[in-house]
């Protein structure tokens, strides 16, 4: 489950008003693809002289500590008119969330920026138009970063905020302070699968194999990562005679987003659909036995 691209310079160029909504990942959510997670591979000089098994398994664990990240933007004529824009919607932020009991220990302002906005004039230059930038504005970025419990109390704090006229969710981060357990929990479960594969191949040679060797690889991956983005619009392509030089400004196409949950495969899943953003942790244990053919090769060297 895979949670930044937050600064949106087009809507303000044109001086456009933009709302994206955003899911629990916050606008940076989208993972495209899920790689596989795989325990290291040996490269032994002859890999016909091995057997290798492999155990693969999904844990999901519930957060218990959750980080949402507001950007609250204003935009005005000169920095001093936009800082105290800003600075009142971040009060009326804050005031929501003291009344909705949230401690001010868990609330946190990060300023990102004062940024210059420019638009197009058109002037007279050496007996020609020209179109040149010039300053029309400026735009200040502060974000609000909270921490809550719970995905209900995320869920009031970004109604709060939505609310007040703050819409975008930057980011949404999930942790457990278990983690480190879930982690052992699921390497182990990754050896006793690969033990079990192992005790089904092995046997069909009729004679034990010797262990020689093994490979682990445990990674945790966080919500925002197992989502996946994509377009759905229908769209049409119109060519336009070269004289023609009227603009054309194209329509926002925003993405569908979903939360896919880990996809890669596995031999023990973390549980059935994914119906919620968790943290996965993910463990893959490779065991490496002595193949027959070796057993036998050294049986008739010793003879």
């Amino acid at each position: 489950m895979p949670h930044l691209q937050h600064v949106r310079c087009l809507p303000a160029l044109l001086g456009l008003s933009l709302v994206v909504a955003a899911q629990d990942a916050g606008v940076r959510g989208g993972a495209t693809s899920m790689p596989a997670v795989q325990a290291r591979s040996l490269e032994p000089k002859d890999p016909a002289r091995r057997i290798e098994i492999e155990g693969c398994v999904e844990i999901r664990v519930d957060a218990d500590a959750i980080r949402v990240v507001l950007a609250v933007c204003s935009d005005g004529a000169d920095p001093a008119t936009v800082s105290t824009a800003n600075q009142q919607r971040v009060q009326r932020l804050r005031a929501a969330f003291t009344q909705a009991q949230v401690p001010d220990g868990n609330v946190h302002i990060d300023f990102i920026a004062m940024l210059p906005v420019y638009d197009w004039e058109e002037v007279e230059e050496a007996g020609r138009k020209v179109a040149r930038e010039r300053l029309s504005g400026w735009r200040l970025q502060e974000n609000v970063h909270v921490a809550v419990g719970t995905q209900e109390q995320l869920d009031t704090i970004k109604r709060l905020a939505r609310e007040v006229g703050v819409f975008d969710v930057l980011a949404v981060d999930y942790a457990s302070s278990d983690v480190e357990k879930h982690r052992t929990r699921a390497l182990e479960a990754a050896l006793a699968v690969a033990k079990a594969k192992a005790a089904i191949l092995l046997a069909q040679f009729g004679t034990p194999q010797k262990l020689v060797n093994v490979t682990e690889r445990t990674v945790t991956v966080p919500p925002h990562a197992q989502y996946r983005s994509f377009e759905s619009a229908n769209t049409a392509r119109m060519e336009r005679h070269f004289r023609d030089e009227t603009p054309r400004v194209f329509a926002v196409r925003p993405k569908n987003t979903l939360y896919e949950g880990y996809t890669a495969d596995v031999d023990r899943p973390g549980g059935t659909l994914p119906m919620r953003p968790q943290i996965c942790v993910v463990s893959s244990v490779k065991l490496y036995y002595e193949s027959p053919e070796k057993v036998e090769a050294a049986g008739e060297a010793k003879k």
